[in-house]
């Protein structure tokens, strides 16, 4: 049957719209704009084809897309409901995306370790500074009444914050003496000398080659890190409170119990979850003072036959005899070595005002979100941890598994107070047992969620999600361009 003139021009739109279409890749990029304002195709249940705006969706996702735990705050337990999709919960996708990195000083991984063992790499500072990588992911708080939740998902999902990508130093900082940089390594070398390099030690049961370094202020190991490159952006710093309770949240999350010295247990429970926490961890020394003046005595690196793994490892101290002076048990939270115990440790980026009764006796907490320079004014026998990062957010930090300290949390926060304050004076400099270590940090909060136009056609047959989101980290803070 002959086609009518009408029916042939038709046709001929159809065949020149065919050969002008486009491949997925050749679309043009969406650019800056919210992910979450953008319109995608979706199937209704007569099988026709429909607008919606991706925020609508997205709550109806929820579930499937986040995981976190909720507590009550007139129930005296640190232990924690899970909340959010049970499979994420077993998965722990953000988690285990955490890995062990050799980092370049400007911020490019190097290698990525072996998970399961990290002992046949080169890890003493000579091909770069080992990292824990954590992942770019999203995070929300709710409060309800005396209910309070956290939640994370990989997903930009309404209300939630983007965590940004990170590297945060495996080991409590050590520092290269020659050149004055903060380091994460394991080297026994004598350019390594930890505490407060006592080389007459070498050689004794006291030695501190290849431990932590100590007896220096928060500026610094603020400065000591920031040598590590010395850029106009300050990507290298000591462990900051934002980037501790990045780990800290994954921590809580993974294990629902905000006492991160529970029990350590390997075994999951019999619904496929993480139980326990990582033991008491170095903080039951028995006559520390006595052994070595509570100077650091466990070595960078002791735990690395962990790989990636949380855990423990029995560690024997040995006394001027030869024989055992305590065991103690140094613990592991996915790469990173004394997340608490051990020695105090610096946390940059807050700050306590302590007013003193005569001024009301009020306390205030000062975070900051951008990489300056926070001020700093108290000088304590406490070590440091190294970080990197290149706008706002986190920069120094220390790495320990603590909290404040109430009915439902059983770990402390210890603010060093030098002398009573008033308004008007210095705020003194936060500190809190738990471990410095070296995070690098490359442009937090510049994550730029990129979406393809192309790739946001999302079909709920059920609802599947389909969109993927993803940050560059450089450093230790991702960038995104």
């Amino acid at each position: 049957m002959a086609l009518t003139p009408e029916q042939e021009a038709k046709v001929l739109q159809i065949i020149t719209a065919f050969d002008n279409g486009k491949r997925l890749n050749e679309l043009p990029h969406i650019g800056e704009v919210n992910p979450l304002e953008l319109i995608v195709e979706v199937m209704d249940t007569d099988g026709e084809s429909k607008q919606a705006k991706l925020a609508t969706m997205l709550p109806y996702l929820e579930d499937q897309c986040a995981y976190g735990i909720q507590w009550d705050t007139t129930v005296s337990t640190p232990t924690c409901t899970r909340i959010g999709s049970i499979a994420l919960h077993k998965s722990l996708p953000i988690q285990n995306r955490m890995r062990g990195c050799l980092l370049s000083d400007n911020g490019t991984v190097v290698e990525y370790l072996n998970p399961t063992n990290w002992r046949a790499h080169t890890l003493d500072g000579s091909k770069g500074q080992v990292m824990v990588e954590i992942p770019a992911h999203y995070r929300k708080f709710e409060t309800e009444g005396t209910i309070r939740r956290c939640k994370l998902s990989e997903y930009p999902l309404p209300g939630y914050h983007a965590v940004p990508k990170m590297y945060i130093s495996a080991y409590e900082a050590a520092m290269e003496r020659s050149t004055g940089k903060l380091c994460s390594v394991v080297n026994m070398g004598t350019d390594y000398r930890g505490g407060n390099n006592q080389a007459d030690w070498d050689g004794t049961y006291r030695s501190v080659l290849g431990r932590p370094v100590t007896v220096k202020s928060r500026t610094a190991f603020r400065n000591a890190a920031r040598l590590r490159n010395a850029s106009a952006t300050n990507e290298w710093n000591c462990l900051d409170y934002n980037a501790y309770k990045a780990v800290f949240w994954l921590y809580y999350v993974e294990y629902a119990n905000r006492n991160c010295q529970t029990a350590f247990n390997a075994q999951k429970d019999t619904n496929g979850f993480a139980q326990g926490g990582l033991g008491n961890g170095v903080t039951n020394t028995p006559d520390w003072n006595g052994f070595n003046g509570y100077y650091p005595f466990v070595p960078c690196g002791y735990t690395d036959e962990l790989g990636n793994a949380s855990g423990e490892v029995a560690y024997v101290m040995q006394n001027a005899e030869g024989g055992t002076h305590g065991t103690v048990y140094v613990p592991r939270y996915r790469g990173i070595e004394n997340p608490f115990g051990h020695i105090w440790k610096w946390t940059d980026g807050i700050n306590i005002q302590i007013a003193s009764a005569a001024d009301g006796g009020t306390l205030k907490v000062y975070v900051a979100d951008e990489r300056r320079s926070p001020q700093t004014t108290t000088t304590a026998t406490t070590t440091a941890t190294l970080c990197e990062e290149k706008k706002p957010e986190p920069k120094h930090t220390s790495k320990n598994l603590s909290s404040v300290s109430s009915a439902t949390s059983c770990q402390r926060w210890w603010a060093a107070v030098q002398q009573p304050i008033g308004r008007t004076t210095t705020i003194p400099t936060f500190l809190h047992r738990a471990q410095f270590f070296v995070v690098s940090c490359s442009a937090v909060m510049r994550i730029a969620v990129r979406v393809r136009a192309s790739a946001m056609r999302l079909r709920m047959t059920p609802p599947r999600l389909r969109l993927r989101a993803s940050a560059l980290a450089f450093a230790l803070y991702p960038i995104c361009k």
